[in-house]
């Protein structure tokens, strides 16, 4: 999805086609340009992620996938 800039969206990335509302969220949109992923999901599977938001999204996700395999909380990725 992609949203030139306009007067709605005046923020917009120099270094591809999406805009924004508000300069923060341009700042964190443009972190995903580096290529660095600093931010290890410590469950164990090893994966990395460009945001910090994106890394909380995966553990939630992983998370229920292991609550309805085992029926208890658990944090991770192994199973």
């Amino acid at each position: 999805m992609q949203y030139p800039a306009s007067p709605q969206r005046p923020f917009a990335c120099d270094m591809c086609a999406l805009s924004f509302n508000r300069q923060h969220d341009l700042k964190r949109h443009k972190e995903t340009h580096s290529g660095e992923k600093p931010f290890l999901c410590n469950g164990g599977c090893g994966k990395t992620f460009t945001r910090k938001d994106a890394l909380k999204r995966h553990q939630v996700r992983v998370e229920r996938v292991v609550c309805m395999f085992v029926r208890v909380l658990m944090r991770g990725c192994s199973l």
